[in-house]
């Protein structure tokens, strides 16, 4: 059992120069579409487009972890109801709560 705890959510606005850290890093293009981010203890470690399912990590030290749990979210998203929906739908059950 890990020492850290990870947490799954939703990149925003805000967590643009985090995702484009964790691009320069993987050496990838930054994702411009919808992003689940993975953060372990506040640090943002992985990213997955959901569109394309890409994954953005330090290659160095991946957290295979975040990784799968950011794999498993984006599967339980697009399968809502199932099947995967206009992206505009997949859009609607990821924005925050006002």
């Amino acid at each position: 059992m890990s020492d850290h705890t990870t947490t799954i959510r939703t990149a925003t606005a805000d967590d643009d120069k985090a995702l484009t850290g964790l691009a320069l890093i993987d050496r990838r293009r930054h994702p411009r579409d919808r992003a689940l981010l993975a953060e372990s203890d506040g640090d943002v470690v992985a990213a997955i487009s959901l569109s394309s399912g890409a994954v953005f990590a330090d290659p160095a030290n991946p957290d295979a972890e975040a990784i799968n749990s950011l794999r498993f979210r984006r599967y339980q998203i697009l399968r809502q109801g199932g099947d995967v929906g206009l992206a505009r739908a997949l859009t609607r059950r990821l924005a925050p709560a006002v």
